[in-house]
């Protein structure tokens, strides 16, 4: 890496020593202190230690009407998306827990057969506790081709795998120390393109990604805890310009969790997401507020309305024009969510649904050899009608609309899907 080298040595050592801070306290404190595992999954089988629960669901059987997300000539088809899961559980003696979740996607289009795709995936934990200090380590893979992301309008193929550790240190009853590390890999689909760029571009994305995180808890009673975490965060570009391959990125957050009893359950933290210019490698340098929560409200044992709130910085798969603007593109990218679900009369569940995301581009992009501001906002409003037919089925109808407002020409534009959709547990 280019001259930030010192700067990432000392980043290295701060976090290495922290880590090993927060172990000296844990074993030096007493071991019956109070910890929270991780609950089991409620599942539906067992077999000898092994505990599970299988999952279908149908997530639409209906009408998409612009498959392709395209602004000009919209392609509507027939179209079926269908998820099978299988959560489990099995217990290791009384201090150790091994969990694991591996799930099929199936997406089938009638007239783009293009857009078909079979995704699997699976990932899988450890936890084993040691007096105060509890060991965390795991992993997984997959594989999926669909719309994720509002920077790519194409379903590109795309594989991650991952693999993380970590430890939890009760100091007190109250007080808790957590750190571990993350490595993960990512490969796009090289030959897709996408707005305003020749083919190839998503491979831009192609990196290996290391995450070292801190984090602090202190319960102030037994519905809420204050949270802070700290992120140092490493990516190694597959194709970046010479001295530019490496970027480090750092954030910082701190706020409030709300227990499941609470009245509100749920938790946000806010803080401060920042790419230095010593170590931002092919990115642009940025320093800016981020966020993330998520909140649940019950209400008259039949009203739950839930809210989600997300703030931060990802990197675009349009590439930039110049070196001097460093190679490569981000966005920050802004969502908020809010569903609410009603139960009503003879076993129907009504849900409604709302969502605002803005993607807001640090460097601009080139259309046509000419370089626009890029901001995408992306609204939906969505509603669905499910009928219960025993604690393992639920059928219905749901409909969704999304609409793309883009300053890029040419670049916004609406869509419907609207089908049946149904939950089987057995």
């Amino acid at each position: 890496m280019r001259g930030s080298a010192g700067a990432g040595g000392r980043t290295t050592r701060g976090l290495v020593a922290a880590v090993a801070t927060a172990l000296s306290l844990a074993v030096a404190t007493n071991a019956t202190a109070q910890y929270k595992k991780t609950e089991p999954p409620k599942t539906r089988f067992r077999v000898g230690p092994l505990r599970f629960t299988p999952k279908l669901e149908l997530r639409n059987a209906g009408r998409d009407t612009n498959v392709l997300l395209d602004p000009t000539n919209p392609l509507a088809d027939t179209s079926i998306v269908v998820r099978g899961t299988v959560e489990g559980f099995v217990p290791v003696r009384r201090r150790a827990r091994l969990f694991g979740e591996g799930w099929l996607d199936w997406s089938y289009f009638r007239s783009l057969s293009t857009e078909r795709s079979t995704d699997p995936g699976g990932e899988g934990r450890a936890e084993v506790d040691l007096g105060p200090l509890t060991l965390v380590a795991g992993g997984g893979a997959l594989q999926a081709r669909q719309l994720y992301s509002i920077d790519i309008d194409q379903r590109i193929l795309r594989q991650e795998r991952w693999v993380n550790g970590g430890a939890e240190w009760r100091i007190s009853r109250r007080f808790a120390a957590s750190g571990g590390a993350e490595q993960r890999s990512y490969l796009y689909d090289q030959s897709a393109g996408t707005q305003g760029a020749g083919l190839r571009t998503a491979a831009t994305l192609n990196r290996n990604n290391l995450t070292g995180t801190l984090g602090l808890r202190y319960a102030f009673t037994s519905m809420t805890t204050a949270i802070a975490t700290g992120d140092v965060i490493e990516d190694e570009f597959q194709l970046s310009a010479p001295g530019l391959g490496t970027t480090r990125s750092y954030r910082f957050l701190a706020g409030v969790e709300f227990g499941e009893k609470a009245f509100i359950s749920g938790r946000f933290l806010a803080g401060m997401r920042e790419f230095p210019t010593s170590s931002a490698g092919s990115l642009p340098s940025y320093r800016g507020p981020a966020l993330t929560g998520q909140l649940t409200l019950p209400l008259f044992n039949r009203l739950r309305l839930v809210g989600s709130l997300l703030r931060d910085v990802y990197v675009s798969a349009q590439a930039a024009r110049t070196v001097e603007e460093r190679a490569r593109n981000t966005y920050v990218l802004t969502r908020l969510q809010g569903s609410a679900d009603i139960d009503l009369p003879i076993e129907f569940i009504g849900r409604a649904s709302v969502g605002y995301s803005d993607a807001n581009y640090l460097l601009p992009t080139p259309v046509g050899g000419v370089p626009f501001p890029r901001v995408e906002h992306l609204y939906s409003v969505g509603g669905s009608l499910l009928r219960r037919f025993s604690d393992s089925v639920r059928v219905g109808g749901t409909v969704t609309y999304y609409r793309r407002v883009s300053t890029l020409p040419g670049n916004s534009y609406d869509r419907w899907v609207y089908g049946v959709s149904a939950e089987i547990v057995p």
